[in-house]
């Protein structure tokens, strides 16, 4: 292991090469080399043709990751889950100026670990009948993408999808202390990622590893348990300039709750703001039942979470979160993070622990619904987002529960005192007769027997096999103004339609209970 600066893993970076970035979001984000490799870009016009492979999104939501590398002829290609927290780059995604592949998150993950392995490819069910299955776009996201990385295949009289490998001449990685002899500690980092698979990977191609730490320690002071990446598979090793150097984007201090080495109180956390979004919370936040393990998506799903500890449920729920952390709070705007986890595994056993079926109940977000019940949130306009980890826990969830808003756009509205009046609705439907992308199939779940919900702050729907039922709406809304008029579709309506829990639209606590199942009017 050598010892070097942030300027200098800069110029180990190439013209052509394979680049691999893991990371989450702000968690562990590499930021130093990135703000280096900009800098010597523009000034050099080097390193150039990049093609960049990441499993979560690489930023936040401003400025950092790969927003540094939003120059025109630095990236030609991007290969990975979910392209929003880095808004500088998605212009050049959406015209085309750098190709677009975008996999599902827990694919990622698990190509990785098959290529560190020496496979050629990853065997998997994730993905069929959606945007990922080469009968439609094959995780192609715009017109600039030429290769199929996904094949169709039939193993055993079963379809299944090959992702093929996508070899790496180099990746940055980020982590809390490095040894002197190179051995990878993450102490300090609120989620373990697959940066010692990415490190494998890169090794098992003949490539070069570089980590950025926050401090260099002597050697043998590693707790053993605490290294995940050891020395043999380190070249270099850069300890990170402070201001480019952090736990989370979110905040410049070491937070020990966000690890498990300290726990706050749960009824610190700020409650919610009183508005539509926390609305379709509550009404998510009474699917939870008692000894389940939950998944919190991204979004407006994160109001369930917030709702749960509001209500004090926290602490009676399993709640996982796509990064790897097992219980406790997620951390409402700063994704990825947790308050109070009791566990915190790697992202490819989180995605086999999905991939499984250890889920009981998860909650999403959603951007569009058709009329079959398919849920689009990965591409809207010809603008590219991509899926994260949804394709994976969608269609491995036992119940799934979409979130949305009823529209896109401002609604102005009257919310309280048991009721529900919409004064001036959104610009346009999120309920169209056919989505753009789609990110979950109605027809897998169907054939698996999985239970869907979509939750809005308005109404409620099931799947069912002629398309979406409605089944409740909320009090105070008109069926027909505020509900059927403003979707693309005539949806199924049930024989009787519920009248969603008056407690939902009051500003105070609901009081909630998960230990039996909620009696609604």
């Amino acid at each position: 292991m050598k010892l070097i600066n942030a300027e200098e893993a800069s110029k180990l970076i190439r013209d052509n090469d394979r680049l691999g970035v893991s990371n989450f979001v702000s968690l562990s984000l590499p930021e130093d080399i990135f703000v280096s490799l900009e800098e010597r870009f523009l000034k050099e016009g080097h390193p150039k043709n990049l093609s960049v492979m990441h499993v979560s999104g690489v930023g936040n939501f401003d400025s950092m990751g790969l927003s540094h590398l939003a120059h025109d002829g630095m990236v030609k290609r991007v290969y990975g889950a979910h392209e929003h927290p880095a808004p500088k780059i998605l212009p050049m995604l959406d015209d085309g100026r750098i190709e677009a592949y975008l996999v599902p998150q827990g694919v990622c993950c698990h190509l990785l670990r098959a290529m560190a392995g020496g496979e050629d490819g990853l065997l998997t069910k994730i993905g069929l009948n959606t945007y990922a299955d080469p009968r439609q776009d094959g995780c192609r996201m715009n017109a600039s993408c030429t290769e199929d990385v996904v094949e169709l295949v039939n193993v055993c009289g079963k379809e299944l999808l090959y992702y093929k490998a996508q070899p790496l001449d180099v990746c940055i990685l980020k982590a809390t202390f490095a040894d002197e002899e190179g051995n990878i500690a993450f102490d300090w980092e609120p989620a373990l990622l697959e940066q010692r698979e990415m490190a494998e990977a890169v090794k098992r191609n003949g490539g070069t590893v570089i980590v950025q730490v926050h401090k260099l320690v002597k050697k043998g002071t590693l707790d053993p348990w605490k290294v995940k990446i050891p020395g043999a598979f380190v070249d270099y090793v850069v300890v990170g300039r402070p201001e480019n150097t952090f736990q989370s984007a979110g905040w410049k201090e070491i937070r020990p709750e966000l690890t498990g080495q300290a726990r706050i109180p749960v009824e610190s956390v700020e409650p919610m703001e009183f508005n539509l979004r926390k609305v379709a919370g509550r009404r998510g936040a009474m699917e939870i039942r008692p000894d389940t393990l939950v998944n919190i998506g991204i979004g407006m799903s994160e109001a369930v979470a917030n709702v749960a500890a509001e209500e004090g449920l926290s602490e009676q729920i399993n709640l996982a979160v796509e990064s790897g952390s097992i219980g406790g709070v997620p951390v409402p705007g700063a994704i990825g993070n947790a308050y109070n986890p009791i566990m915190i595994m790697s992202q490819p056993e989180c995605f086999d622990m999905y991939n499984g079926g250890a889920l009981d109940i998860s909650f999403l977000g959603s951007g569009e619904v058709d009329q079959e019940g398919n849920v689009n949130v990965t591409k809207f306009g010809g603008k590219v987002i991509g899926p994260g980890g949804f394709v994976n826990i969608s269609q491995n969830t036992k119940k799934v529960c979409f979130l949305s808003t009823f529209m896109v756009g401002k609604v102005d509205a009257e919310l309280g005192n048991g009721k529900l009046s919409i004064k001036k609705d959104g610009k346009k439907p999120k309920f169209v007769k056919r989505v753009e992308q789609i990110t979950f199939s109605a027809k897998n779940a169907l054939e698996n027997g999985q239970e869907i919900l979509y939750i809005t702050e308005r109404a409620v729907f099931v799947l069912t096999p002629k398309g979406i039922m409605l089944t409740e709406i909320a009090p105070g809304v008109d069926l027909q103004k505020d509900i059927l008029d403003k979707m693309d579709f005539k949806p199924q309506v049930a024989d009787e339609i519920k009248i969603m829990d008056e407690r939902i639209f009051h500003e105070e606590k609901m009081g909630l209970t998960i230990s039996q199942k909620e009696k609604r009017t």
